[in-house]
């Protein structure tokens, strides 16, 4: 896991330097390979790491966990499946989330326009059955104004409004 041709501080996908990520409640540091790809990604919250990410990863995944246990103990990680892209222009990846490890947790399937918004992302439970489906709504402007989540049934389970916070 420890060849990187490049460590970055990032907000978001986006570089920011060492004194932002100082400066904000959540940042990530980034490691890249030569082909200048992500190979894994440290999620920090309130300073502390809290996650980590493994994108592009094709299963199976033992070697990953494998690593991550080594480097990680007691750590949540979330492993991305490479995209897929769709006939709208959009894409999909598929992502393998771990508690403590190797604990599976659930598997989210994440959909995105061509402008790589987040559309949708639908949880899924060990038989591949639907937990909850969340929409993500934006605005002309391409501002994200509200989440909506639902059950498989269609009933609203909550949500975030951006525009008026108490209507979940």
């Amino acid at each position: 896991m420890g060849n990187y041709s490049k460590i970055q501080y990032e907000l978001f996908g986006e570089k920011i330097s060492k004194e932002e990520a100082d400066n904000n409640e959540y940042y990530e540091i980034a490691y890249y390979n030569e082909a200048e790809k992500r190979v894994k990604v440290e999620l920090f919250e309130n300073k502390q790491l809290s996650q980590l990410v493994y994108p592009d990863k094709e299963p199976p995944f033992e070697e990953i966990i494998r690593e991550h246990l080594e480097c990680y103990p007691n750590m949540k990680m979330e492993i991305e499946t490479p995209k897929v892209f769709l006939d709208d222009g959009g894409y999909k990846y598929t992502s393998y989330i771990y508690l403590l490890h190797k604990n599976f947790e659930l598997v989210k399937e994440c959909y995105f326009d061509k402008d790589d918004n987040l559309l949708r992302e639908v949880e899924l439970d060990e038989n591949n059955k639907p937990i909850v489906i969340s929409t993500y709504v934006y605005d002309e402007s391409g501002e994200l104004i509200e989440v909506i989540e639902e059950s498989p049934q269609g009933n609203t389970v909550g949500g975030l409004d951006f525009g008026n916070p108490q209507k979940f």
